[in-house]
């Protein structure tokens, strides 16, 4: 492991600041983490940005599809210029169970795409983006132990959704990590709880990415004071912990109930050291991590990790300025979109799109 990410995940308890200027002391200004190489990687404006998105993925031809939740749309940009040029949407169906109106998050499957509308509705897409089948949880998934009444971030892999959920029986609410098989969802597993007032659970409930699977192997990363990744196969199977990354104090996230407390826990994000993504690609898991405040602007560092063991195996530093990162692994790039600071419910700019060829990512070492 590298002389940064030992401190990173070490078991004593530096203070937040004094602990990340090391980091990126160490992994930027004394090169043990490789810079990303200008030459390779492109930064292209957006023409017509979304409004506000926290997902999107690569088409096979090539362009990067985003979900702009404050619109409610899907849509598709080309990259290829010198501009992020908005060249089309992705339409719902006029009606029936296919149909989506307000989509908020889409994943790549090995058969194509899989988007989540409102209140849990999945929609199904092959790989030419044709809606093709269709889960509602609040209809579909309800069993002794309880309905499911939400989902906050997930991730998909074999039949199963690996999800933070909110379950209500008998007007009696909780809430926890679930796999639920999307073949069978009645037959949903409560992976771990979650009370619903454990401060980890505000950090699902803003648009980061701590969901992650390879194969038949799902990932989460559990927000608590001292995070832990887990790992979480298919039916029948409980969760495994791969590590804990002691060391890592979290923030506190203000009530997000008033407009102004959206903003407030915003700006705690943005001012806090602290892991924003769990992302997966070919074999190895990717952890997304943000330094405000070092040198000028917003430092970020990707940390690949071993899914066997959680433990950092490569580190790339981005150099980024955006306040807000959308991360979107692909084939021949990752696109990292570039948000500014959020200045109330959804009011947030959308500036840029900085992508980083692949194996710049892949052949990142220690």
């Amino acid at each position: 492991m590298s002389t940064w990410l030992k401190l990173f995940w070490g078991r004593e308890r530096w203070d937040r600041a004094a602990l990340y200027a090391i980091i990126f002391y160490l992994a930027v200004v004394s090169g043990t983490a490789p810079a990303v190489a200008q030459e390779h990687s492109r930064r292209l404006g957006f023409e017509e940005p979304p409004a506000w998105t926290t997902s999107g993925a690569w088409a096979s031809d090539g362009t990067l599809i985003l979900v702009d939740a404050l619109k409610s749309k899907v849509l598709r940009y080309s990259v290829d210029g010198t501009r992020a040029e908005l060249v089309g949407t992705i339409e719902s169906p006029l009606d029936g169970p296919l149909a989506f109106q307000k989509p908020s998050i889409i994943r790549p499957i090995p058969s194509g795409f899989l988007l989540e509308d409102e209140e849990a509705h999945f929609v199904f897409f092959d790989s030419s983006l044709q809606a093709i089948a269709q889960v509602d949880l609040l209809q579909d998934a309800t069993s002794s132990i309880g309905a499911i009444r939400s989902a906050f971030g997930w991730t998909y892999y074999g039949s199963s959704l690996l999800t933070l959920g909110d379950i209500e029986k008998d007007g009696e609410w909780s809430s926890g990590f679930l796999r639920v098989d999307l073949k069978a969802p009645k037959k949903y597993e409560i992976q771990q709880p979650l009370a619903l007032n454990a401060p980890a659970r505000s950090f699902y409930l803003i648009g980061n990415s701590y969901f992650a699977s390879i194969g038949s192997q799902g990932f989460f990363l559990r927000m608590d004071a001292v995070p832990a990744l887990y790992r979480v196969g298919e039916s029948g199977t409980s969760a495994q912990l791969v590590r804990r990354y002691a060391g890592l104090g979290l923030p506190g996230l203000p009530d997000r109930s008033t407009a102004q407390g959206v903003k407030r826990a915003y700006d705690v994000l943005e001012t806090s050291a602290i892991v924003t993504g769990l992302y997966a690609s070919g074999e190895y898991l990717y952890l997304l991590a943000r330094q405000p405040g070092w040198r000028e602007g917003w430092q970020w560092g990707l940390s690949k990790i071993d899914p066997r063991t959680g433990e950092e195996v490569g580190t790339l530093s981005l150099p980024s300025p955006g306040r807000h990162l959308v991360v979107i692994p692909g084939d021949d790039y990752w696109a990292f979109v570039e948000k500014g600071s959020v200045r109330g419910v959804g009011q947030q700019q959308v500036s840029s799109v900085y992508l980083v060829p692949s194996k710049v990512v892949e052949l990142a070492k220690r």
